[in-house]
């Protein structure tokens, strides 16, 4: 491999890039970048960054003005280019975490002082001993007629739950419900309206 550090203003970004960057995925790497340093290369071809594109993005925002580059030979093709970039960006996405780990890892770092948020994730709610003690006592009590349900999202999860409850608000009034929370009321349709569509 062919690492050589490189002029952030001599390089390119790839303009057929299939992946798209949000200001929040630019901001965990810019972070990453800040804390850690560069752990690894971006992949450049002919001063054109072929893997990496979100990093020296990154870079470039906080004032870097060199970025250590793994060098794609000149004799490469256009398509075999295009063919690895995409590869390395699917490759990436058909890893799969492994929950229990990650969420152990999460509150191991928690505790040592890291601010999660800051890799992308949320943070990770541990309940006090008196939120403990609380719920165990309510284990055996009789349900009442309303319920609070939570769930732990990643945050385009969340923001796509977002969408979906302001656009069932946006379908009319609720008639004939007990609940006065708009967003469970909101949820509830979209339940039965999937099971309407789905559920024969």
């Amino acid at each position: 491999m062919n690492i050589v550090k490189k002029l952030i203003d001599d390089l390119t970004l790839d303009p057929h890039n299939a992946r798209k960057h949000s200001d929040r995925n630019l901001e965990v790497i810019a972070q990453s970048l800040e804390k850690f340093g560069q752990r690894k290369p971006i992949v450049v071809w002919k001063n054109q960054v072929v893997a990496g594109n979100g990093t020296l993005i990154a870079a470039r925002s906080l004032g870097w003005k060199e970025i250590d580059c793994a060098l794609i030979p000149d004799d490469w093709s256009e398509a075999e280019v295009m063919a690895y970039a995409l590869v390395d960006n699917r490759s990436a996405e058909l890893a799969e975490w492994d929950k229990q780990v990650l969420a152990a890892q999460l509150v191991e770092l928690e505790e040592l002082d890291y601010e999660v948020q800051d890799f992308g994730f949320e943070k990770i709610y541990q309940p006090d001993e008196e939120e403990l003690e609380s719920a165990f006592e309510n284990l055996g009590k009789e349900k009442g007629e309303l319920e609070t349900m939570s769930f732990t999202l990643h945050n385009s999860q969340a923001d796509q739950i977002r969408s979906a409850l302001e656009k069932s608000k946006g379908l009319g009034e609720f008639d004939l419900t007990l609940n006065s929370n708009s967003n469970g009321n909101a949820l509830h349709r979209i339940i039965e309206l999937w099971l309407e569509k789905n559920v024969r």
